[in-house]
């Protein structure tokens, strides 16, 4: 298993984010795995977290076993946060359906995956792995980049700096980043399949 992640790291190797922090993001309208059509503008009174997500991918897959961002989503639950997670995977190697809700089923997964199958808006985003965050603050990016400083999943989650946790800590009281964190810690994962 370790060497599968490895070599899904050496295949996605990071370099500096581009999207720029303290701007809008780019607008989409995207439709979930239920046929709901998600626009990011319903979201901009709240905190958004966007998790760029392909369950084929072995740190997607670690993290969704985890529960990582179901215990945020339930943490944050009543404090205006709200989770999308987005496949940008070329239909050719995506997820197919069934597979989805299996997984969904599987794992207890209670927000909503949107579809990316152009890839339009993950190349927009510049979302280059899985998992990869943004988190939005009233229509304005804060934060892109890794869940934690795990790489591999060899800490216990009680050690690992979640970087997610950290900033939604703090912007659901004060409406910023806690202070001395960066809005950028370079993303590891599986490179996104466009």
């Amino acid at each position: 298993m370790k060497l599968i992640l490895i070599l899904s790291l050496f295949l996605s190797v990071p370099v500096l984010a581009k999207l720029p922090n303290k701007k809008a993001p780019p607008t989409f309208a995207l439709k979930d795995i239920n046929g709901n059509t998600h626009k990011i503008q319903t979201y901009h009174q709240n905190t958004l977290v966007l998790e760029w997500h392909n369950p084929k991918c072995p740190f997607s897959a670690r993290h969704t076993k985890e529960k990582t961002f179901i215990n945020l989503q339930n943490k944050y639950m009543g404090k205006n946060v709200d989770f999308l997670a987005i496949d940008s995977s070329n239909p050719a190697v995506a997820t197919n359906m069934l597979e989805y809700y299996d997984w969904i089923e599987k794992h207890g997964v209670n927000y909503p995956i949107l579809q990316d199958p152009s890839g339009k808006i993950g190349k927009a985003y510049d979302a280059r792995v899985t998992p990869h965050i943004f988190i939005i603050h009233k229509g304005i990016l804060v934060y892109q980049g890794a869940v934690d400083d795990d790489t591999f999943g060899e800490k216990s989650v009680a050690k690992r700096k979640n970087y997610v946790d950290m900033a939604l800590a703090s912007i659901t009281k004060t409406g910023k980043l806690p202070k001395g964190m960066k809005a950028y810690y370079p993303e590891y994962g599986c490179g996104v399949k466009y």
